[in-house]
């Protein structure tokens, strides 16, 4: 119903009675708070896209995009990205994955889980905790994993207003914090997580010896 409807807008405004100008995307706090509709302006037009509520992390569709995310990393890398992930690291209310559509068609994922609960034995800090011994990292920090965007939607406010609905999620789940790790042969990535208000923080998880990866972490 439009009544559960969240407006919110470019400066992150909220708004439950009418949509501001430069509307970001629709909040539907009474499913799991994503995104269920949302028209985004730029230079193509407009792009009316939405996720579906919370999806599992094996679901085909899910499958696809973290398929075509792995082969983006194989071709930068030269491998995929080799660390484990299991579907139910994101069963609520220990994380959530999410699929952006356009069209019907599945454009966009991304998934949050509790870092605390799978965290790679050896793992150091989360940005502000860089000194937390292993095994004490706080409950309320969350990992964003699996960010994806197909190439064609790139640009369009597609990611960002997914990323916006995962902070969302793991904020109404208590977390306090989200932290992630990517890699300098991904400057539209880096990019875009500068852009939205994350920090570089000391490297922490599976490959925080390699030198070419930098983490990011920003307060929830």
């Amino acid at each position: 119903m439009l009544a559960a409807l969240t407006c919110v807008g470019a400066g992150g405004n909220r708004s439950t009675i009418a949509c501001p100008p430069g509307c970001r995307y629709h909040v539907d706090t009474q499913e799991f708070r994503t995104i269920r509709a949302c028209e985004i302006a730029d230079r193509w037009g407009r792009y009316p896209f939405w996720t579906r509520p919370a999806t599992r992390f094996g679901a085909p569709a899910a499958r696809t995009l973290v398929a075509a995310a792995q082969a983006d990393l194989a071709a930068r890398y030269g491998e995929s990205d080799q660390s484990l992930i299991e579907a139910i690291e994101f069963d609520p209310p220990e994380g959530a994955f999410l699929v952006a559509y356009l069209g019907g068609q599945p454009v966009a994922c991304g998934g949050w889980r509790t870092l605390s609960h799978f965290a790679v034995e050896g793992s150091g800090g989360t940005g502000t905790e860089a000194q937390i011994p292993e095994g004490q990292i706080p409950d309320d920090v969350a990992e964003l994993k699996r960010m994806y965007a197909v190439p064609t939607v790139r640009g369009t406010g597609v990611a960002a207003a997914l990323l916006a609905a995962l902070e969302d999620s793991a904020r109404s789940h208590g977390m306090r914090r989200i932290v992630l790790e990517t890699g300098g042969l991904q400057p539209e990535a880096i990019s875009f997580y500068r852009k939205s208000g994350y920090q570089e923080i000391a490297n922490y998880g599976y490959y925080k010896a390699e030198p070419d990866c930098l983490s990011f972490g920003r307060d929830l």
